[in-house]
């Protein structure tokens, strides 16, 4: 128990147990590189356990090691430590962990290097420690590259170099570790974590370990390079494996990669992807270059976010050497697309891509994903480069090179529809120091978010004094920035947005000058915001300029500018003029003042402006009659709706949040109170606050009424009713705002409030039960009932004999020529001079209830009455 002082003077006392076990072994006996190595050059010795009560810095360490060596001059030191005179040695230049560690001696070209690993160990409080103890549960494999501790050496033997060592303990043993390539012609075989392993449970025995092995081949235009993982598996998985292989020839490119994962319950997780590029599938001037696709299993891909998709492994592609590490090795491949794709359970995914090229000069990558399992995920990536001109070698100068990544999504259970893009960093305009960026986006929220009804479009963000809702994007500003000189930068922003509060738009320009003398800049923007309810309008147009001498010229300084503000209703402004020192600034006010508080509407012209012509309706959704073959029955607004035996179905919608439900004379508000209308959520009715109008807690009645033909209730007993809830706009049902929004307190009110007002109900519906079969029923068999086809004979009329005659499609034909009003007259008047006219009122000559319901009456093709002399000719021929 050596007492230790650390450099800040503080004593203290720490336990520390050193052992050390004459254990020896080397990289000269493994397969492969083994004898490229040779014996002595690589190798692990004086294998030690460190236990400690606490940590040791490195100047404690250095006084232990003190402490060891002078007990090495004790006479049972010098027995024991006979043979080469060494004795166990903490690592002088690292500091030591509190607990158990493992450490060894790793000797390489001669140097050695002293290495210390965190060792398993079990217990905990006041138990006593147990090295290498044995875990519970199920047994994982352990992957010494993923927890071992390493060292750079870059040494070179012959045809194998050594990038470097690591000591890794875990599984029960300890870990000598390598990652080295052995070259030989063409061909590079790539070992990642190659090692060998001592058993700490007294067996001694000696593991071997290998966490990838990669293969790389170049000769001449075709170079293919593979890798294979073993990595380490993630909680509840007991093995992962990963592999990819890429082929690329002066024509095609080939890329592929799989994984397979395998959880601890026994199930298994997957998937593969390729891509091939290079191709011509079509003409120009719109070329199909490349193909890709994959699918996966119990695996999700991770959606990434807009600026990120041009580094996104399956759409940047597996053969683009300059957005992909393919220059760094099979493995980073590996490593990337482990952050693109990871183990699901319950997941599938399929994804479909294609790179194309259009008119020479623009580049796009486009993949498509569809993702099903707890949710369903459609999204669609791409990247569009455009150069101009249209690459023709390097000797050719790019004027311009746009850049742009475009993502959009739909995910169902979020009830979220994103679409977005984002100019790339290496997008510029005329010149490469004229760099541009920017992002824009749409987005809306559909049931079951919280947000539903909501929605957003921007380009390059908002207006200054709008306050962004914490669901609504943040985008960067569309613009550029150039640095014409090393002492002169110019730069350009805008930004565009509407939303169903507001609407806005604004840029601005900086200028800037830095010169040996002088400094100067220039300052130009305009900001407009438009609200829509209740209406006003605000307009900021700023330029200002200056100027700032340097060395013999500091007494030079001066600015001007001038700044130009609008708002309404009720119109006014103001002009302001600032001018240099010892000239008076110049303010001129026109119009009505600004609004120092909230305008609120009238409840007429909140009515007439946010409500609608149809603040209400009813829906049929189920039970109407319908006409064969005319498709679905229209009903036109104020008729009555024919309804069929089999029930009916239909919904009322408001769009002012309900209080209070009728259905004829009984209310069912309190039975809607208690059902749950979304996740267990019961709706809200609630009084409702009219932001707009600054009132609160106004009460709305909902009452159905429903009549038979002649106007008397009908019996509603039985009818289910159920409320429709919908989350509703805080812009128009929240509570009124004490300051106007623009204000800095309006603005900490905005961000407060919630957006939405959640589970308002905006509806009912209704499910009226099919009528129950009363009175006598008769029974008879299928036989009284049956027909047969049979012609029909002559039918003397007036002078003429008139013959039936069917003809396919005269059903048709009688549907069409009932749609004309003149033809039903004609048909009408023709048989009243026969004198079979059908009994009618007086004037309803038209056939009305025939003209609106043909199918009902012709149930098929009817017969067509012709003379009989023209009917002999049509059967003759």
């Amino acid at each position: 128990m050596p007492e230790t002082t650390d450099r800040d003077g503080k004593d203290g006392k720490a336990l520390v147990l050193l052992v050390s076990a004459p254990l020896s072994m080397g990289l000269q006996d493994l397969p492969i590189i083994g004898p490229q190595i040779g014996p002595g050059k690589v190798e692990m010795s004086d294998v030690s356990v460190v236990a400690t009560s606490s940590k040791l810095t490195v100047h404690q360490v250095d006084r232990i090691n003190g402490l060891v060596k002078n007990l090495s001059a004790h006479t049972l030191m010098q027995e024991q430590y006979r043979g080469d005179g060494r004795v166990p040695q903490l690592p002088s230049d690292s500091e030591v962990p509190s607990g158990v560690s493992w450490g060894a001696s790793l000797t390489l070209a001669g140097r050695t290097h002293r290495l210390l690993a965190p060792g398993s160990t079990r217990g905990g409080g006041k138990k006593p420690l147990v090295v290498v103890g044995v875990p519970s549960g199920p047994p994982k494999p352990f992957t010494p590259a993923g927890q071992a501790k390493w060292i750079d050496v870059g040494k070179t033997f012959g045809p194998l170099r050594v990038r470097r060592l690591g000591l890794a303990t875990g599984g029960q043993s300890l870990w000598l570790l390598t990652d080295a390539a052995l070259s030989a012609g063409p061909v590079t075989l790539d070992a990642m974590g190659l090692g060998v392993g001592v058993s700490l449970d007294g067996s001694w025995r000696i593991e071997g370990a290998l966490a990838g092995l990669g293969l790389a081949y170049a000769a001449g235009p075709v170079e293919m390079s593979g890798a294979f993982l073993n990595r380490k598996p993630p909680d509840g998985y007991r093995l992962m494996l990963a592999g990819g292989v890429t082929v690329k020839t002066p024509q095609i490119s080939l890329g592929a990669v799989g994984f397979y994962a395998e959880r601890l319950s026994g199930s298994i997780s997957l998937y593969v992807f390729g891509e091939v590029s290079g191709l011509k599938l079509t003409p120009p001037p719109l070329e199909v270059t490349g193909l890709a696709g994959g699918f996966g299993y119990n695996s999700r891909i991770n959606i990434p976010a807009v600026q990120d998709v041009a580094r996104f492994p399956l759409v940047a592609g597996l053969t683009n050497r300059d957005r992909f590490p393919l220059k760094e090795g099979p493995t980073k491949v590996l490593e990337a697309l482990g952050t693109a794709i990871s183990p699901a359970a319950g997941s599938i995914w399929l994804a479909a891509g294609v790179q194309l090229t259009a008119f020479e000069f623009i580049e796009g990558r486009a993949l498509a994903v569809l993702q099903l399992g707890e949710d369903v995920t459609l999204a669609m990536l791409g990247l569009i480069t455009a150069r101009f001109p249209k690459p023709q070698g390097s000797s050719t100068p790019t004027y311009a090179k746009v850049s742009l990544q475009v993502a959009a999504a739909y995910r169902i259970s979020l009830g979220e529809l994103v679409y977005g893009g984002a100019l790339t960093r290496d997008s510029f305009l005329l010149h490469e120091d004229c760099r541009l960026q920017g992002q824009f986006a749409y987005q809306a929220w559909l049931p079951p978010s919280r947000y539903a009804g909501d929605f957003v479009a921007t380009f390059g963000g908002y207006h200054p004094d709008f306050t962004r809702p914490v669901h609504y994007p943040a985008v960067a500003r569309i613009g550029f920035s150039w640095k014409l000189k090393s002492w002169v930068h110019v730069k350009g922003e805008a930004y565009a947005a509407l939303t169903p509060a507001a609407f806005m738009i604004g840029a601005s320009v900086h200028v800037s000058v830095d010169a040996k003398l002088v400094d100067a800049w220039l300052d130009a923007s305009v900001d407009a915001l438009i609200r829509w309810d209740p209406f006003a309008f605000r307009l900021k147009a700023d330029i200002r300029a200056g100027v700032r001498g340097k060395g013999w010229f500091r007494r030079l300084r001066g600015h001007f500018g001038a700044r130009l503000e609008l708002w309404g209703p009720p119109s006014g402004g103001i002009v302001q003029v600032w001018l240099p020192k010892l000239i008076p600034d110049i303010k001129v006010r026109f119009g009505a003042d600004p609004p120092r508080g909230n305008a609120y509407l009238t409840w007429r012209k909140f009515r007439d402006t946010s409500l609608g012509d149809s603040p209400v309706r009813a829906v049929p959704t189920a039970g109407l009659v319908t006409e064969t073959g005319a498709g679905p029955k229209s009903v036109a607004p104020g008729a009555p709706w024919p309804v069929g035996r089999s029930g009916l179905a239909f919904t009322t919608q408001s769009v002012l949040p309900i209080t209070r439900v009728f259905l004829n004379s009984r209310e069912m508000t309190r039975s809607l109170a208690r059902m749950d209308v979304a996740d267990g959520a019961r709706p809200a009715l609630k009084p409702v606050d009219l932001r707009l109008v600054g009132e609160k807690g106004w009460s709305v009645t909902h009452r159905i009424t429903v009549t038979d033909a002649e106007g008397l209730p009908v019996k509603t007993t039985g009818w289910e009713v159920r409320p429709v809830a919908a989350n509703m706009p805080s812009a128009l049902w929240g509570k009124p705002l004490r300051h106007p929004p623009h204000t800095p307190e309006g603005k900490a009110e905005v961000l407060e409030a919630e957006p939405l007002v959640p589970n308002r109900v905006a509806g009912v519906r209704v499910t009226v039960p099919p009528p129950k079969p009363a009175g006598t029923r008769l029974v008879c068999s299928a036989s009284c009932i049956s027909s047969k086809q049979q012609d029909a004979p002559a039918v003397p009329v007036g002078k003429q004999v008139l013959t039936p005659v069917r003809k396919s499609g005269s059903r048709a034909a009688v549907v069409a020529g009932t749609a004309r009003h003149d033809l039903r007259q004609q048909s009408f008047a023709a048989l009243r001079k026969l004198g079979i006219a059908p009994p009618c009122a007086v004037g309803d000559h038209r056939l009305p209830d025939f003209a609106t319901r043909p199918y009902s009456y012709l149930s098929d093709d009817p017969f067509l009455a012709v003379p009989a002399a023209r009917a002999t000719r049509q059967g003759a021929r």
